[in-house]
């Protein structure tokens, strides 16, 4: 009988593992507070971060709001670009890791008030994108700006017989950086035509970005 190879066989469940973690943080992006899971509250002008809207629930671990991205800024070793768009696209919450997170795991997550949010976290290689878009969550294979990536239609999908509403996204990487833009009411063609817009660069520190 042929011998198995014993260092073939770790680096297949090294993949899997790869892969299932990385279809397990889709998920977790997919099902974290969406457009519509926000509920707005009286704001003054000034249109202080904490005080627009309510969260249901952090964004990710240890997530800290912030009141502006100035205040974002200072505290993320990367920038993160913010193009000037027209209509309803105000902040409206920004969340960022604890000062204490090391910089190689450090995330941001911002909400603009039509219900679209955009995730930036530190990643130091480029997913499998093939494979998890091979996997059971059906996802295309995108492309950002010359950059691979993966995108999904927003759907209604019905998990222990409760129908919920799966945001459509469109995620990428790019300079070390894991982006993603979730939109609950946005196809992927459309998110696609926004997302080189957000492209951005792991090598800024804290410089304002147009």
């Amino acid at each position: 009988m042929p011998r198995i190879s014993v260092r073939n066989f770790g680096l297949a469940a090294l993949s899997i593992v790869g892969v299932m973690a990385l279809a397990i943080w889709l998920f977790y992006e997919n099902y974290s507070p969406s457009g519509s899971d926000l509920v707005s509250v009286a704001a003054p002008q000034a249109l202080d971060a904490r005080e627009t809207i309510k969260i249901e629930a952090d964004p990710f671990p240890f997530a800290e709001q912030v009141a502006s991205m100035t205040e974002a800024r200072s505290r993320l070793a990367f920038d993160v670009k913010l193009p000037q768009l027209e209509g309803d696209w105000s902040p409206t919450a920004i969340w960022v890791s604890p000062d204490t997170e090391p910089e190689k795991f450090q995330q941001f997550q911002i909400y603009f008030s039509n219900g679209t949010r955009l995730s930036a976290s530190r990643q130091e290689k480029q997913p499998r994108w093939k494979e998890i878009a091979e996997g059971p969550l059906n996802l295309t294979l995108v492309d950002v700006a010359g950059h691979a990536g993966i995108g999904d239609d927003p759907e209604i999908v019905e998990i222990h017989k409760e129908k919920i509403s799966e945001p459509g996204v469109v995620a990428w990487w790019q300079d070390g950086l894991h982006m993603a833009l979730f939109s609950p009411t946005l196809s992927m063609d459309e998110l696609l035509e926004l997302a080189p817009l957000f492209a951005t660069s792991a090598d800024s520190t804290g410089e304002s970005a147009q």
